[in-house]
């Protein structure tokens, strides 16, 4: 019996993002810290000491679609990745861009799509 079809993802301003796959009678988490929040200079200010969330959820083919490249040669750490930015945006979508090295190699961006989760599912943390 395999895990539930869908992915939830959560980060946080904090640098903190948690992948999770729930199923009748188990949840599997991961858990990333540390990690750098980027801020547009169109975004609102985030007040000192707060913390503002993003949750996402996704169906799980989709999401392994998309970190397919992971698994080969463009791997981080392989030294042909630069960088990797996560845009999660409420509801709407999940994009990937993926910067690779030498910087002359180019880049490739995925918008993977999102299940719709409502207020009142997403208060209770779904």
């Amino acid at each position: 019996r395999g895990f539930g079809q869908h992915v939830l993802l959560e980060a946080t301003t904090a640098g903190d993002l948690t992948l999770r796959v729930d199923s009748p009678g188990t949840s599997v988490r991961t858990y990333y810290s540390g990690l750098t929040p980027q801020f547009s200079s169109d975004m609102l200010p985030v007040p000192p000491g707060s913390v503002n969330k993003c949750l996402l959820k996704i169906e799980g083919k989709k999401l392994s679609a998309a970190f397919g490249w992971q698994a080969g040669p463009l791997a981080i750490g392989k030294g042909y990745t630069a960088a990797c930015v996560l845009c999660m945006m409420k509801n709407e979508m999940l994009v990937c861009h993926v910067m690779l090295d030498p910087i002359e190699m180019g880049f490739f961006t995925y918008y993977v799509p999102v299940c719709y989760i409502d207020e009142e599912t997403m208060e209770a943390g779904i």
